[in-house]
């Protein structure tokens, strides 16, 4: 495994085999500060005057960077519309079911109370019935 580094602003020091490899055309490419620099580099190379032509056309183009802006924002507000709409909604039914679930949790309280009582006086009953069974059995 290497590591190759491309010094731009080194290409005076380039070797021959440099040159050969096109590593001096890449960094004059790279290093190019206008478009007429650009294009004269690219003129031999009819594959990176057509990215150089595509680059100068989009940024060129204001009403295509206006247009693709606007759908960039659209879909950024509508995210962030879509999560806080969701979030609220969370948040509202989050706490609608809070209070369901606790009003559930006091009638099952109050359910269990009642089973106690009634429980309790089942029980009693069943004490009222076998004390007059035994006044009956006295009696007699």
């Amino acid at each position: 495994m290497g590591i190759n580094v491309l010094e731009l602003n080194n290409t005076d020091k380039a070797t021959p085999e440099d040159i050969d490899n096109n590593l001096v055309y890449w960094a004059e490419l790279f290093k190019a500060d206008t478009w007429e620099k650009f294009r004269e580099l690219a003129k031999d190379n009819p594959d990176i005057e057509e990215v150089g032509n595509l680059i100068m056309e989009v940024n060129a183009d204001t009403q295509a960077k206006e247009i693709l802006e606007g759908q960039r924002r659209y879909r950024e507000m509508m995210a962030s519309q879509y999560t806080a709409g969701y979030t609220d909604a969370e948040d509202k039914y989050a706490g609608i079911i809070a209070d369901k679930d606790a009003t559930i949790a006091d009638k099952d309280a109050t359910i269990a109370d009642k089973d106690a009582t009634i429980a309790d006086m089942n029980a009693t009953i069943e004490k009222l019935k076998k004390d007059i069974a035994d006044l009956k059995t006295k009696k007699n």
